[in-house]
């Protein structure tokens, strides 16, 4: 499947966990947390000034408390992000790979991320703030202010000043696809200078179930989430066929190659990809017609477009 995972949200979907104390972290089984607790974050960053509003990404520990956020902004030229603890805890380390395109992090041969050979990475300050050309990122920055997707890797090893314990962190997002889950965030640049445009995002359909979303053919009504976890439509299945309905400033991309259907009868079988399919379109809806089964899992390349101020 092809995963175009895109978003500028201030908050993302909490997906997984993955988390240690050692820079390579292949040893972990942490389950996917029923919900999280938040803990008395700071809620103001005074290093950075950036030209956009910045978006606040929750950092997560392997307890599933929020533990305090990453702070992701950009200038004409530069991407700022800076790792901010929580009240009750400090940053010992952190490590962050910057990209745009998540399969070429540094990984084991389980395909875990191994944070110690990220390209950025420090211990030991009282602040941990990053400043990075877009031009060592992506070689058009200006394609990177028109909506392109950078893809953040972003751990960090802290201390609770209570217990004196160190734990590990990643900030949300999408999982790793592997069996020891973790999650890396994904941030969009703005345009300091204003002005509309198309912004490209990926798109779930039906209530997530252990990290994934699932359309199911026993709900009548279901949402339509982006990958910053706004709902941004509604989604039914009828006669075999699956209709969607965008809210306004959202869309579906042109071409059909941007959907993504796989069905499976039972939540513990393999999702078989549907290749099959011609959309529809009808009164402002998209429709699609599929083999029956129980569940979809349904993604697909949608874009917000607006006119700007």
């Amino acid at each position: 499947m092809k995963h175009n995972i895109i978003s500028f949200s201030a908050l993302l979907l909490i997906s997984f966990m993955l988390s240690c104390t050692s820079e390579d972290l292949t040893d972990l089984n942490i389950e996917l947390p029923a919900d999280v607790a938040s803990e008395n974050l700071v809620l103001k960053s005074t290093r950075l000034q950036p030209d956009c509003d910045p978006a606040w990404i929750p950092l997560f520990s392997e307890k599933r408390t929020t533990v305090g956020n990453l702070v992701v902004s950009n200038r004409d030229s530069k991407l700022e992000i800076e790792f901010v603890p929580g009240s009750s805890y400090s940053i010992r380390e952190v490590q962050l790979w910057i990209g745009t395109d998540p399969k070429k992090v540094p990984k084991n041969r389980k395909n875990i991320p191994i944070p110690g050979k990220f390209d950025y990475k420090t211990s030991g300050q009282s602040t941990y703030t990053f400043s990075i050309k877009l031009s060592d990122i992506y070689d058009i920055p200006e394609m990177l202010l028109e909506g392109k997707v950078i893809c953040i890797f972003a751990h960090a090893l802290l201390l609770n000043k209570q217990t004196s314990k160190l734990f590990s962190a990643w900030s949300a997002g999408t999982t790793f696809g592997v069996k020891r889950w973790g999650t890396y965030s994904t941030y969009v640049c703005c345009h300091p200078t204003g002005g509309g445009g198309c912004f490209p995002h990926n798109a779930y359909c039906g209530k997530p179930i252990d990290g994934i979303n699932y359309l199911q053919i026993a709900s009548s009504n279901q949402k339509i989430y982006a990958d910053n976890g706004e709902i941004i439509g509604n989604t039914y299945l009828s006669d075999g066929k699956i209709y969607f309905n965008f809210y306004q400033d959202w869309m579906l991309e042109d071409s059909e190659a941007n959907i993504e259907i796989a069905g499976l009868n039972s939540l513990d079988k393999q999702a078989i990809a549907i290749n099959d399919f011609i959309v529809e379109r009808e009164l402002g809806n998209f429709i699609i017609e599929v083999p029956k089964y129980n569940y979809y899992q349904v993604n697909l390349n949608v874009q917000y477009c607006t006119t700007g101020n």
